[in-house]
């Protein structure tokens, strides 16, 4: 607006529209005897209308002394229909067969409301304050209507089924942030501020209305010191919604998922640490993060033996903590009048914690994985380079409750070698390439080798144009496996994804000339 103001408004509009079909089998059996068989089919429809803006101005009134204002608007449309059918066999009952079509259309419009003002000082030599007060105002929740056909007797409108709640919550945060810089490279970021959390909970199927209001404080600081920096914060969450279950839901035979009610705000606290290192010979950085939360939602299932019968629930489960620690090495190696080379690695290591329990025995599970991967890079005049690289990952499930079968410890491993190829125009031709040979699961007790080549030629034309042949996954053996164990199962899948395809396309370059007036 002028040297002492400045105005922002970035609006967003987005529409999205997705389907899906799928078809399933499952079965479960003993050692003795089979318990239950189920195939199905099923698709869904989604469609979202989603709009949202920002809005900021700041205006200088002195020289040391600023003040701004921020608001923020998203409004959220979502309605969703999911259909299916299921033919279930459950061989030890009176009537072993059923079926069933259900459709459950849901409709969710939220909307999100965020105001904050803020005063910035600079009246203090080295040492500036930032006040600031927040509001903001959220609403959600899904409003379900259910549809059911058993065993082909007519559809009905399945009323007691219908999880539908609203929910609204409004938080208040007023804070003060100091800045403190006594010298060049070393300064201080610190300050604190109070939440006060507002939920209301309207419970439509069982009428029910649940409220809270309670108050938070949340310090901060953040210290750096040259490429060192280091850092705490508190903050605040909203319950997880997905613990909110208000009916006994078991509209399939072989699944019922229980009533919870979980309405806890989550305290997170976080813990950083990372240094940075950036020089022509030597880019090195390592951020580390310990993430903390005072609760968390977890699962009980029970399983009925004789009929594969499966039944869970939500519960408020404990503290848990999450680690991670990233590291980035590249060294460039003494060069010649025609040859680079340089070494780099990427390493990452990462815990995460879990809450379930399995026919009333409780358990704390911790995922550890480990991912390296090395590479050495070799050009020639700036038109020929190839760079090997491998790549290893390493997941490993270790349980609190031992020697019970209904947890299973397992570990597993994938092993990534290759190399690229890229050679710089050489009569007028350029390519592009990467092979990778993946040593990884292709079932719960197999492994097998697939042979990943991507390649792209272009040709350059005297217009600096090119024409580009871009071959993806060449051999024909792309694919996406996953592999794991949680409570007593373990699992092994695979999905189809984008194969063998060829693409031919033109490339041309704009080039923009600037003149002086």
């Amino acid at each position: 607006m002028d040297t002492t103001a400045y105005f922002e408004f970035t609006p967003s509009l987005g529409i999205n529209t997705k389907n899906s079909s799928t078809l399933g089998r499952n079965r479960s059996y003993t050692d003795l005897k089979k318990l239950n068989d189920a195939t199905g089919t099923g698709g869904n429809n989604e469609n979202t209308l989603n709009y949202s803006h920002g809005f900021y101005i700041e205006k200088q009134l002195h020289k040391n002394h600023i003040v701004s204002f921020r608001n923020t608007v998203s409004i959220n449309t979502n309605e969703k229909t999911d259909s299916s059918f299921q033919l279930t066999n459950i061989y030890d009952t009176a009537n072993p067969q059923t079926s069933l079509w259900h459709k459950n259309l849901t409709q969710n419009n939220s909307n999100n409301l965020y105001f904050s003002a803020a005063y910035y000082n600079k009246t203090i030599k080295k040492l500036n304050f930032d006040y600031y007060f927040t509001y903001v105002t959220n609403r959600q929740g899904p409003q379900e209507s259910v549809y059911i056909n058993r065993d082909s007797t007519g559809e009905v409108h399945a009323a007691p089924y219908e999880n539908s709640y609203r929910y609204k919550y409004q938080d208040y945060i007023t804070g003060i942030i100091f800045y403190w810089r006594p010298t060049k490279d070393f300064n201080v970021k610190f300050g604190t501020a109070y939440q006060v959390k507002a939920n209301h909970f309207d419970l439509l199927k069982i009428n029910s209305v649940e409220k809270s209001s309670l108050g938070y404080w949340l310090p901060n600081i953040n210290i750096r010191y040259k490429d060192l920096n280091l850092g705490w914060y508190k903050d605040l969450e909203s319950p997880e919604l997905y613990g909110i279950q208000q009916i006994v839901m078991d509209l399939n035979p072989l699944y019922t998922r229980k009533t919870s009610f979980i309405f806890n705000n989550i305290e997170k606290q976080n813990v950083s640490i990372s240094y940075y290192k950036y020089t022509s010979k030597l880019q090195f950085n390592v951020n580390g993060n310990i993430n903390y939360v005072n609760n968390s939602i977890g699962s009980r299932s029970w399983r009925n033996n004789n009929t594969g019968q499966m039944t869970t629930q939500m519960f408020l489960a404990g503290s848990k903590y999450n680690y991670s620690v990233y590291t980035y090495l590249r060294y460039n190696l003494k060069a010649s009048k025609n040859w680079s080379f340089y070494l780099s690695q990427n390493n990452n290591i990462y815990t995460y914690e879990n809450y379930s329990s399995i026919n009333d025995v409780d358990n704390k599970g911790t995922n550890i994985g480990i991912n390296a991967s090395q590479q050495f890079s070799a050009t020639w005049k700036n038109m020929v380079t190839i760079s090997p690289q491998y790549t290893y990952s390493w997941n490993k499930n270790i349980n609190s409750v031992k020697d019970n079968p209904d947890f299973i410890e397992s570990t597993y491993s994938t092993h990534k070698i290759g190399a690229g190829l890229n050679i710089n125009p050489i009569h007028g031709f350029s390519l592009e390439s990467t092979y990778s040979l993946d040593n990884r699961a292709s079932g719960l007790s197999g492994r097998k080798n697939y042979h990943i080549l991507n390649a792209s030629v272009y040709y350059t034309l005297k217009n600096n144009s090119q024409l580009k042949l871009t071959g993806f996954d060449i051999l024909n053996q792309n694919t996406q496996n996953y592999w794991g164990s949680q409570g007593n199962r373990t699992y092994f899948g695979n999905s189809l994804t984008l194969k063998q395809y060829f693409m031919v396309g033109y490339i041309h370059k704009f080039n923009i000339v600037k003149t002086k007036k």
